[in-house]
């Protein structure tokens, strides 16, 4: 339970009791004079960080997985048909991709001789929302950090801070994945709208026969979309269970 101090606080600053809670449960503490715990804040956002941080890191893996290329151009037959590809061979085939995954990733160079200028221009776009994305997520880390030191500040080491954060990271991320998954219900509009969001100009708008709607079309990035909340849900999960299995174990402690 949560007890004021006497004449030794100012303020009335609240004790937490290291009692356990229920499943999920966040020790919700309430000041008469504070409202609710600046805790709880301290928790919902470092839950939000954690959330988002899980989220990027995934979707960055899936991105550069070199293996999910060179499955998905098997699937479309492109190093079984040469024609189908521009006349390049599969080993420059291989070679394309594999460079421009590093100029997205790196910044390295890549052979542009198969490429027209608005594909190069959007090249460098997409480049710099990686760039962007990276960014975001260093500063969310950081944030992160600062926050998880003011829980331990605020909360005693015997509560159940690592319990609720990484049940309530669970909860924010199933949320927010619920959400993608509704979007991905409408994936062609919303990719569209992506596009018109995050671009400044219109040199996404490639035609038809161009070498990155040939190499990358529509149900690629559909399948990319998928797996990256798939995965992240697979992180959201485990950090669940392990936050749910850690809480009985502390329990079973307390009343042994």
């Amino acid at each position: 339970m949560a007890k004021e101090e006497g004449s030794a606080s100012k303020g009335g600053r609240l004790i937490f009791d290291p009692i356990p809670y229920p499943v999920g449960g966040i020790p919700l503490r309430i000041s008469a004079k504070a409202g609710i715990s600046k805790n709880i804040v301290l928790l919902a956002f470092s839950c939000a960080c954690l959330a988002l941080i899980i989220f990027l890191s995934t979707a960055s893996v899936v991105v550069f997985d070199r293996g999910m290329y060179q499955d998905h151009l098997e699937k479309r037959g492109i190093y079984s048909d040469m024609k189908f590809f521009k006349n390049m061979t599969p080993e420059e085939t291989r070679m394309v991709v594999d460079q421009l995954l590093g100029y997205l990733q790196k910044g390295t160079s890549y052979d542009q001789r198969y490429f027209s200028e608005e594909e190069i221009i959007h090249m460098r776009d997409v480049r710099g929302l990686f760039y962007r994305s990276r960014v975001f997520d260093g500063v969310l880390m950081v944030l992160g950090a600062i926050l998880f030191f003011l829980l331990l500040r605020e909360i005693p080491r015997n509560a159940n801070l690592f319990t609720n954060l990484l049940q309530g990271t669970a909860i924010v991320g199933g949320i927010w994945l619920l959400m993608l998954l509704v979007l991905g219900l409408f994936f062609a509009p919303a990719f569209l709208l992506f596009h018109q969001l995050l671009f400044a100009n219109m040199y996404w708008l490639l035609p038809l026969d161009s070498t990155l709607i040939l190499l990358f079309p529509e149900p690629f990035f559909r399948e990319v979309f998928f797996k990256i909340v798939l995965w992240s849900g697979v992180g959201y999960l485990i950090g669940g269970v392990f936050g749910i299995a850690l809480q009985r174990f502390r329990k079973r402690v307390i009343d042994s």
